[in-house]
């Protein structure tokens, strides 16, 4: 594996655990203890987007969407009120958090 794919891995992990330390956070809910799924979005059958999600106790879920076209990531609380928004810088490989 090349080390720009290495470094690409690793900003995404890096992005990954923010998102979901951020949603936790909002509820103060512990990370290592409730789950983050993601599923990719498409558009025209193109990726457009992947969806954040973190489950909590009491069928609460905390979602945030990185939208690729406007580079953000868009965060959202149990209620589908918008809390927090991000620009994600993505060119030239880097993907990290801007806030």
């Amino acid at each position: 594996m090349s080390d720009l794919c290495i470094q690409r891995n690793q900003q995404l992990h890096h992005l990954r655990t923010q998102i979901q330390l951020t949603l936790c956070e909002k509820d103060q809910l512990d990370p290592a203890a409730h789950r983050m799924t993601e599923a990719l979005l498409r558009k025209r059958d193109a990726p457009c987007g992947v969806l954040f999600c973190v489950f909590g106790p009491r069928n609460v879920r905390l979602t945030a969407v990185w939208d690729f076209a406007s580079e953000r990531v868009l965060f959202y609380d149990s209620a589908g009120q918008r809390f927090r928004a991000w620009s994600v810088e993505t060119t030239a490989g880097k993907q990290r958090p801007r806030k």
